[in-house]
């Protein structure tokens, strides 16, 4: 089970006394099934200011998706460059200074 995702979104965003941008953002990326309740995702994903800002180089994203029964858990990877030269810290639980994580998501499917 592999699936090719491709997702297309608009980002708006006010920072303090910078000038806002108004982003393009797409992301191309390819889902794989590891077991049952567990997939692994790697992309690519960009970003194109409307606002006349600077638009900067696209980067590699990874992540994790879990399933239990009717919950869904999907994490993005930190540093996925960590966790593919030295998957057995993260897996031993010896990564003292170095989350797995950056952004969690839980889903409710009724």
């Amino acid at each position: 089970g592999t699936s090719g995702l491709f997702a297309l979104g608009f980002e708006y965003g006010a920072y303090g006394d910078d000038d806002p941008v108004m982003n393009l953002v797409w992301n191309f990326a390819v889902e794989s099934a590891m077991t049952d309740w567990a997939t692994l995702r790697v992309g690519y994903t960009k970003a194109h200011d409307f606002g006349g800002g600077e638009n900067n180089g696209g980067a590699v994203v990874m992540g994790l998706g879990f399933n239990y029964g009717s919950f869904d858990l999907d994490m993005n990877l930190k540093s996925y460059d960590a966790m593919l030269n030295d998957p057995v810290v993260y897996v031993t639980g010896r990564n003292y200074d170095e989350s797995l994580g950056m952004g969690w998501t839980i889903t409710y499917n009724w």
